[in-house]
């Protein structure tokens, strides 16, 4: 069993920089959400926040890598109106009952605290870390955050293995 996979799905192409590097960080298998329509222009954009507020689960793509395959899952993507984005929604709605361990990112304007707490609702699971980066941070190249967010990982992952090892 392969330790992790890290799910992700990306607008703007923030969120793709954070899942690429946290994979790589990780030596995890990547995976990206892909929706059946996608969103472009500024109407894109409107349905993007429209989604977001009402909470909608638009279509994706079959995932190509069963969650219940790995010991974690770290799902991650934007902030959209405060939420985290729909398309992510729909993936943790669809997955919920195959999903391990579980940490969580989003990038983010501002703040992305709510859309944390969407996708732990939304899986019904307490993750074991989360992190929220911000839009600027990405831009600027400043991934301190997510270097400590991959330290993390890497040793609730070890402690994971220690503990299953000793049972």
């Amino acid at each position: 069993m392969k330790q992790n996979l890290v799910v992700y799905y990306s607008h703007s192409g923030c969120s793709r920089q954070v899942a690429e590097r946290l994979a790589a960080g990780l030596d995890a298998d990547l995976e990206e959400i892909v929706e059946l329509h996608r969103r472009r222009g500024p109407l894109g954009m409107a349905r993007c926040v429209i989604d977001a507020w009402l909470g909608r689960e638009p279509g994706i793509v079959s995932p190509m890598h069963s969650p219940h395959a790995y010991e974690r899952v770290i799902v991650g993507g934007p902030v959209w109106a405060n939420h985290i984005a729909s398309p992510v929604r729909s993936y943790l709605s669809e997955t919920m009952e195959e999903l391990p361990r579980v940490a969580f990112f989003c990038c983010c304007g501002r703040d992305g605290a709510h859309a944390l707490g969407d996708m732990a609702s939304l899986s019904d699971c307490t993750p074991e870390a989360t992190l929220m980066m911000l839009d600027r941070e990405i831009q600027a190249g400043d991934f301190a955050k997510l270097d400590d967010f991959v330290a993390r990982l890497r040793k609730t992952g070890a402690t994971a293995a220690s503990v299953e090892r000793a049972a």
